[in-house]
């Protein structure tokens, strides 16, 4: 028995779903996949479903706790729960999948935006692609400085990668 006598089932249910979070997020930091469109959207939807649903409860629970400051508490559950859930479904399902299931793939994307200098503390050689335009899936890093510098708004590139059912993860040479 994991839990002790006493525990709610809802609350052993939202122990397994943030265990279950948890263990996309190495995915996630390790596997940086462009999710394609198609799959983007419903994950969208789903986690926006989830949160509403674990936040209302977690809510819940909190209410009728005996927490001195449960309203502050309260309000970062309200604001951090759906903002991690998003975050981890959205880009951690996707990523921690696609270490699984994907295969060798070259893909050709169009440079929508480059960066104002190849440094950068968090992107060096960084570019915004057209083909994914949507929250945490739009950029590639790591474009060799020499094609970096040549490209431009509208420039066609082919990417060296691995492609799944999920999205694109451009691999550097």
């Amino acid at each position: 028995m994991i839990f002790r006598n006493g525990v709610q089932l809802r609350q052993e249910l939202l122990f397994c779903l943030m265990l279950l979070g948890v263990g996309l997020i190495p995915g996630m930091i390790f596997s940086r996949v462009l999710v394609f469109e198609d799959v983007f959207i419903p994950l969208l939807y789903g986690s926006i479903l989830i949160s509403v649903v674990v936040t209302y409860h977690v809510a819940v629970l909190l209410i009728h706790s005996n927490l001195k400051n449960k309203w502050i508490t309260l309000a970062s559950i309200i604001l951090g729960i759906p903002a991690c859930s998003i975050i981890i479904i959205i880009e951690g399902l996707p990523s921690t999948a696609h270490i699984f299931l994907s295969y060798p793939h070259e893909m050709t994307v169009t440079v929508e935006y480059k960066s104002s200098s190849y440094q950068s503390t968090d992107c060096s050689g960084g570019i915004n692609l057209l083909e994914f335009d949507y929250l945490l899936s739009n950029r590639v890093c790591g474009i060799g400085p020499d094609v970096w510098r040549n490209l431009n708004p509208g420039d066609q590139l082919v990417l060296p990668g691995s492609k799944s059912l999920f999205g694109f993860k451009y691999e550097k040479n």
